[in-house]
């Protein structure tokens, strides 16, 4: 709990959730827990739906299902659900903002890296930037 405080605290405004998705510098364990964050965000406030969907790699995460995810190179198959579930319907229906431009921007600061770009495409589908965790 104090971390997620602390995570919520630090990117209390726009501003910086925008700098720190665009930024490519965020640790793996930092944005696992903004991952849980956010998904637990949409799905309280009817965002999402609970259960299916994103929701349901959350509880998979939470159960332990994944396995350990101490590193991008452990998280195969959470990765892999995250990226259905970003193709899918129910990503297209999630607000955007200014969505394309700031993903643009996250993809070129993860430089590469499939697994921050996953994590990243997937908070900016949960309107990460605009609503906060």
């Amino acid at each position: 709990h104090d971390a997620a405080a602390e995570l919520r605290a630090r990117l209390a405004t726009r501003g910086s959730r925008l700098e720190w998705i665009t930024g490519g510098g965020f640790q793996w364990d930092e944005a696992l827990l903004c991952l849980a964050l956010r998904v637990q965000r949409s799905a309280n406030f009817g965002a999402i739906p609970r259960g299916g969907g994103v929701n349901g790699v959350l509880s998979a995460m939470a159960s332990g299902r994944f396995g350990p995810l101490g590193t991008p190179g452990d998280s195969a198959e959470l990765l892999a659900s995250l990226r259905e579930w970003n193709d899918g319907d129910e990503a297209s229906l999630l607000p955007g903002g200014d969505a394309a431009e700031v993903e643009r921007a996250a993809m070129e600061a993860a430089g590469g890296d499939e697994a921050r770009a996953t994590v990243a495409r997937t908070l900016l589908r949960l309107g990460f930037v605009e609503d906060g965790l």
